[in-house]
């Protein structure tokens, strides 16, 4: 990934990792399958470029777990949303009153 010409060193990935992350967790609700599909893969992406950008630092396993902690909850967050739209398209009529989601 590269901004203005310069290569991105491994602070500014961690950055837009974080960033992409974040985004996608905020307004994953309003987005399309095709969307949240899109930036799932942006932020796999950057997660690699990331633990590749670390290779050889010092703490490259502490980077190595806090990543795949940040992905696991991106991955909850939006598997927890795909499985609401699932349940919701293949029984409309589950959801009553007394079963309402959070």
């Amino acid at each position: 990934m590269q901004i203005q010409g310069a290569v991105m060193g491994f602070a500014e990935l961690r950055a837009a990792l974080e960033d992409s992350a974040s985004e996608l967790i905020a307004h994953a609700y309003g987005m399309s399958h095709a969307e949240r599909s899109f930036h799932l893969q942006r932020v796999g992406l950057l997660a690699g470029r990331v633990l590749s950008a670390a290779d050889g630092l010092p703490d490259a396993e502490a980077v190595a777990a806090s990543v795949d902690a940040l992905l696991h909850r991106v991955q909850s967050h939006v598997g927890a949303i795909e499985q609401c739209e699932r349940i919701l398209r293949t029984a409309p009529g589950w959801l009553t009153p007394s079963r309402r989601l959070p």
